[in-house]
């Protein structure tokens, strides 16, 4: 029987017969020192020793006993003969030459990639890695980005292709030429076993591979696609082309190429002219990958709430009530009072809403507006005619909103400053102050307040009411604590929290401010007229303004977040559900439960006593009832987080102007730097980011 070799067996029988490495070769007239390369193609001469200097070596010599040691293939006598010649003149020679070189096996000609032009022999074509002219084109790396898009930062160097160009070609030979090594033995040719036409990519005339789309070239395990660069979001309301760094020469689309991506999606409506006119110009930014939105579904608009307006005359006039309820004082003025039978305000009923629609043309339906509820307080009258329901006031006194509830309230008066001449002011009705309050002197009031001065440091004002400050409201120890609305002429350095809405006309500088309601800062006047620069500025609503921060970037930081006591409810919830767990686990210790399942639990109970058994029901009804809760309070918790996540949408930072470096915008729980200045901006959340629009509506970046 005849003894199979394996393949093991046939490399040691090579590398005895035909060894790598360094090598000795002698004879009687000298000694060759080799050494073969680990793939057999080189034969690189280290030394050659002479044994007698009474003998010349000549260059047959030295190929004999190449033969004899079997290099036979790719000798260069050339270089022999110099070294014969060195080594009679000299007895010897050492240093490094290569005395024969193999020939690799040819890379097969199956396919020629035509796109990579002429210098496609300088490229290197590791699998999914092709390297050349310096440069990396990792489809591999292609793919992952387009699989989890969501990654504009990512550095991926992609080649561009259009509708109709020739990608590929299949050419002759199949296989590659056979390689030959120094011994002389062939070399298997590798074999290319083809290439598959995938997405976006036809085959023509059985040779040319074709895009039928403009896209991204991959070419992943013998598979040629045409990546689309156009994505649509899940919720199918928005479309982004991704603009990725693209090898030279540089494509870009045609406004075809990017409509005909967006209806392969389905997309029926919706599309940005601007925006896809803009991809189509050949000067777009190289660098990291951008995206930009081509197509935006019409999101429903929610019917108006019923809304409440003050009608008052502009001579009695406190401010226009906003349709969120809160106080607009923009046209404020020092007349506060109003007179008996002055009509105060008109309650108007809500409307519906508009239905919103898809990119493909599904309807979103819009709520309908919830209508306002408001009551008669005191010293007010109701009257109702056509829908609308008017109040007017019983006596002469400024107008009070609280609670949802107007009243008209007596006005208590200070002519002058709040200093040691009146003492601490403690009021419950409405107050109206002449001058300041100065330094370290309190001022509480149930009612609104207005005060002809400013606030100065180290004072401290609580006013259930609405606030009007002609003046400014300074110093890094003043407090400044409003439910109502607040409008100052500037704040500086205090911290002021507002449960209504702000009005600042003129800035913020360093000051730490919170409000429920919207922040408006400006338009003022001078260099810092309608900015807010430096400290921490937070609304749960709307922060408009005409610029963050400073030239000299300090620090500024402006925040969008849920109501305080949204947030109070909601880390009370998830307390609840820690409590709830704590003693689930407790009474499965007590059980000697080590998981909750039928089995298991009749396990436990089976071996026990009559009084055990009642014993252990009563505690199985609790751990039933504690499991029961944590269910309940969980889905408070996920409905409380939908609803904040729903208003965190709403909310946006408008800025006119200019936008500062070092100017920190925090949205929830996503916050973005500004590292750079630019012009105006918008700032918002959506798909669980900071979104920004630069300039206007359709500069739609996003990050």
């Amino acid at each position: 029987m005849t003894e199979q070799k394996t393949a093991d067996q046939d490399k040691a029988v090579d590398a005895l017969n035909f060894p790598a490495g360094q090598l000795l070769f002698s004879a009687d007239w000298g000694t060759i020192k080799l050494e073969i390369s680990a793939d057999y193609l080189e034969a690189v001469l280290l030394s050659l020793e002479q044994t007698s200097s009474r003998r010349a070596v000549t260059a047959e010599m030295i190929n004999s006993l190449l033969r004899e040691n079997k290099i036979v293939y790719g000798v260069s006598s050339g270089k022999i003969s110099a070294v014969a010649a060195e080594v009679n003149k000299n007895s010897g020679w050492s240093g490094r030459m290569v005395i024969a070189a193999g020939r690799p096996p040819g890379i097969p000609g199956n396919v020629k990639f035509t796109f990579l032009g002429e210098e496609e022999q300088v490229w290197s074509m590791d699998g999914n890695v092709w390297q050349g002219n310096g440069v990396t084109l990792s489809f591999q790396a292609l793919s992952e980005f387009f699989a989890a898009p969501g990654q504009p930062e990512a550095e991926v160097l992609a080649k561009a292709v259009r509708p109709g160009e020739v990608i590929a070609e299949r050419e002759e030979p199949l296989k590659g030429r056979p390689g030959r090594d120094v011994y002389g033995r062939s070399i298997k040719a590798p074999r290319f076993k083809g290439l598959l036409a995938g997405e976006n990519v036809e085959i023509v005339n059985l040779r040319e591979f074709r895009a039928t789309a403009f896209g991204y070239i991959s070419i992943l395990d013998k598979r040629l696609d045409v990546i689309s660069p156009v994505r649509m979001a899940d919720d199918e309301m928005t479309a982004w082309y991704i603009n990725l760094p693209q090898l030279a020469p540089q494509r870009c689309p045609g406004h075809s190429d990017i409509i005909k991506a967006l209806k392969k999606f389905g997309v029926i409506s919706g599309a940005k002219k601007k925006a896809v006119n803009r991809l189509c110009q050949p000067d777009l930014p190289a660098g990291l990958a951008r995206w930009y939105v081509v197509a935006q579904g019409r999101e429903p608009v929610n019917g108006e709430e019923g809304r409440l307006d003050f009608t008052v005359s502009r001579e009695k006039r406190i401010g226009d009530l906003n349709k969120d309820g809160s106080m607009d004082f923009r046209s404020l003025n020092l007349v506060q009072t109003v007179g008996k039978d002055s009509l105060v305000a008109r309650k108007y009923p809500p409307t519906a809403g508009i239905t919103g629609t898809t990119l493909l043309g599904k309807e979103l339906p819009a709520e309908a507006g919830v209508d306002y509820r408001v009551e008669a307080g005191d010293n007010v009258r109701v009257e109702e005619e056509n829908g609308i329901v008017n109040f007017y006031a019983e006596c002469d006194g400024l107008i009070l909103f609280r609670n949802n509830k107007i009243s008209v309230d007596p006005l208590y008066r200070v002519s002058g400053d709040v200093d040691f001449s009146t003492g601490n002011i403690d009021v419950d009705c409405s107050l109206n102050i002449g001058g300041s309050v100065c330094s370290d002197f309190t001022v509480l009031a149930s009612g609104n307040v207005v005060i002809g001065g400013g606030i100065e440091p180290s004072a401290k004002l609580t006013v259930q009411g609405d606030l009007l400050v002609q003046g400014g409201i300074i110093g890094e120890h003043t407090e400044v604590t409003v439910l109502g609305n607040l409008q100052a002429d500037y704040i500086q350095a205090a911290k002021v929290v507002v449960k209504g809405n702000l009005v600042v006309k003129q800035y913020i500088y360093h000051a730490i401010i919170r409000t429920v309601g919207e922040i408006r800062v400006g338009p003022g006047s001078g260099k810092r007229g309608g900015s807010i620069s430096g400290g921490t500025v937070c609304s749960s609503k709307k922060i408009v303004l005409s610029s963050s921060g400073s030239a000299s970037n300090v620090p500024t930081a402006l925040a969008l977040a849920s109501a305080p006591d949204k947030l109070a409810r909601l880390n009370k919830l998830k307390k609840n559900i820690r409590l709830c767990d704590a003693t689930i686990s407790r009474i499965m210790r007590t059980m000697k439960l080590s998981r909750l399942d039928k089995d298991a639990i009749a396990q436990r109970f089976e071996p026990l006593s009559p009084e055990q058994k009642k014993l252990f029901s009563r505690i199985l009804a609790k751990l039933k009832n504690t499991i029961d809760q944590k269910h309940r309070v969980k889905n408070n918790l996920e409905e409380l987080q939908k609803e904040m996540r729903k208003e965190l949408r709403k909310m946006v930072i408008k800025i006119s102007h200019r936008c500062y470096g070092n100017t920190s915008i925090k949205i929830g729980k996503k916050e973005f730097l500004e590292k750079v200045d630019h012009g105006p901006a918008v700032f918002l959340y959506s798909n669980n980011r900071v979104q920004a629009e630069f300039g206007g509506q359709d500069d739609d970046l996003r990050f």
